[in-house]
């Protein structure tokens, strides 16, 4: 598993060339999740985060965030595209608060 904490425009183009590093594990039978946990706080980042395609499928396998409630609360009075969307990535859980992926982690770990 990887994480990255910032998804800063700089750090954007490191995201492909990790992916590939970790398909290549993935090609020789070595299973990877490739995570994204962020404290950010802009809407059009985050969606493009979730929404990121990489060989036909999502980019990264969660996308998590230390607080996405607060980052609806931030856009409560906003409907712009990038935060609807938003709005659906957290619904259907897409962008996962901190404390659903460790759960998520736990149960994982408990049905291995």
């Amino acid at each position: 598993m990887s994480a990255k904490w910032s998804i800063r425009a700089d750090r954007e183009e490191q995201f492909h060339s990790d992916f590939e590093a970790y398909a290549r594990l993935e090609a020789a039978g070595e299973d990877f999740d490739y995570v994204l946990i962020t404290n950010e706080f802009d809407a059009a980042r985050l969606k493009a985060a979730c929404e990121r395609r990489r060989q036909n499928s999502p980019l990264f396998t969660h996308v998590v965030h230390i607080n996405p409630e607060a980052v609806l609360a931030a856009y409560v009075d906003t409907d712009s595209g990038s935060v609807v969307a938003l709005r659906h990535h957290v619904e259907h859980e897409r962008l996962l608060s901190f404390e659903k992926w460790l759960n998520l982690l736990e149960r994982q770990c408990a049905a291995n």
